[in-house]
């Protein structure tokens, strides 16, 4: 604030907000003023958010020429070593005789006070990049639409062919680190796990021999819970997130599309009371002082802990990317949970490609998303009626439905089998967690008991 007495008040004029370009007579092109002032203000108040937006953007991809000015000069002041707060800006403006082109000092410190959050320049860094790769693909398909009416079809599909695969190219990032510092981070993290130490244990849970397999849920990866209906995948689940969530006091999300909110959270309430389900939901007899402080102090452990349910019923890649990052952003959230994967739908590949391929690219944008927010990711999956006609009804990954790339994409693959749902006799109240892929460490099955009527997996034995 103190800047703005300093040096004089001179205001952008209106047209400098504009695009110098009006390619739709009567439509804006895509923008978003919000998110270039944010990052712009996040460079001049932090080097580290100063090198990594330079990592991203192009004066190009600012809309406001204003904004473009300011990132051209904090560009070339960048590689000097010199500081590029907004004091130093301006008096680079001075210097060029433009201090009024970009509204002075006024504008410079309205940038600064206006950063909602300097952790998420990079996210507002690639919101002002998408918006200008829009309005090149804007332009591009406006020049190629000169050269139709021109009916010039040879120059028409060289310019959309060339201009095109360019623009493509340019969204491409560039995220390599150099070789040496990634051996000697790879040794550090070998000399901490050699003294007892691990960098990246993840989030654990309650089944130790699962967690001596996995080496804990960490951020990054997508794991796929699969079974075949009525094989208990959505209450597996259930007891992985209340024991993170509640016991462990990790921030956690269940997208669910297949049951309501309020069901989930008398299951919820049930496990961790230790109630019997059925009792819960036809209560025949009043119950004990006992057994109601013991409900209650249930409700009040999960009401403490940081869960959020999503119950919204249509879910698509695009809308789970959007959603997790507010609830990132807003709730710190440390795993996400999905019931279920194929109950999913991607619009935007079309009902031509087939199921099967909006399968794969829902697979694969998941696996992004993990990668992009740094949190694991276990989303539920069914599988399919192969598993009812082999011997041992035995699960296995190719039985996956609708699997597309999930195999692939997976870095764990979990598959449920409970003996006694196809033979009462064999191993009554058992259930195997099948760890059929693992892409950090071993394979194996760990066996655990079911208690049905409390919707419980619990450490065989405990």
């Amino acid at each position: 604030m103190l800047l703005c007495h300093i040096f004089p008040a001179i205001m952008p004029k209106p047209d400098q907000y504009r695009a110098e370009k009006a390619h739709v007579p009567g439509r804006t092109p895509p923008n978003h003023l919000e998110a270039e002032r944010a990052v712009l203000g996040a460079m001049m108040l932090s080097e580290d958010c100063l090198h990594d937006v330079l990592e991203i953007l192009m004066p190009d991809d600012f809309y406001a020429p204003v904004n473009r000015k300011i990132f051209e000069i904090m560009k070339s002041l960048a590689p000097l070593g010199q500081p590029v707060d907004n004091v130093l800006v301006y008096e680079a403006f001075l210097k060029k005789g433009s201090a009024e082109e970009i509204g002075g000092a006024v504008y410079l410190s309205e940038l600064t006070e206006d950063v909602p959050t300097l952790s998420n320049a990079t996210y507002y860094a690639k919101i002002v990049k998408e918006k200008g790769l829009l309005r090149r693909l804007l332009e591009l398909t406006m020049e190629v639409q000169e050269k139709v009416f021109d009916q010039d079809a040879e120059m028409a599909f060289e310019v959309a062919e060339s201009q095109l695969t360019k623009l493509a190219e340019s969204r491409v990032t560039q995220n390599s680190a150099d070789i040496g510092s990634l051996m000697e981070k790879a040794f550090s993290d070998f000399n901490s796990r050699l003294a007892g130490e691990d960098e990246s244990k993840g989030l654990t849970c309650q089944y130790p021999a699962l967690i001596k397999l996995l080496n804990g849920f960490r951020g990054g990866e997508m794991l796929i819970v699969a079974a075949r209906p009525s094989m208990g995948k959505t209450s597996f689940t259930l007891n992985l997130m209340l024991d993170m969530a509640v016991r462990q006091q990790a921030p956690a999300v269940l997208f669910s599309l297949e049951m309501g909110a309020v069901q989930i959270a008398n299951n919820m309430i049930c496990m961790e009371s230790c109630t019997d389900g059925n009792f819960w939901r036809n209560p025949s007899a009043a119950i004990s002082g006992q057994e109601a402080d013991r409900i209650q102090n249930a409700m009040d452990r999960i009401g403490r802990s940081g869960l959020i349910i999503d119950d919204e019923s249509v879910l698509t890649p695009t809308i789970l990317r959007s959603k997790l990052r507010r609830y990132v952003r807003e709730h710190k959230i440390a795993i996400v949970f999905i019931d279920y994967l194929q109950l999913m739908t991607a619009p935007e590949v079309g009902s031509r490609e087939g199921r099967t391929q909006e399968m794969s690219h829902i697979s694969r944008t998941l696996k992004a998303i993990s990668r992009e927010l740094d949190v694991p990711i276990v989303a539920l999956a069914q599988l399919n009626r192969a598993v009812e006609s082999r011997a041992g009804n035995k699960p296995k990954m190719a039985d996956l439905r609708e699997s597309g790339s999930i195999e692939q994409d997976a870095d764990a693959i979990m598959l449920i089998h409970r003996p006694d749902y196809y033979n009462e006799e064999e191993r009554p109240g058992e259930a195997d967690i099948i760890l059929a892929k693992n892409r950090n460490g071993a394979t194996g099955t760990v066996p655990l008991s079911f208690v049905k009527n409390m919707m419980r997996f619990e450490t065989l034995n405990s």
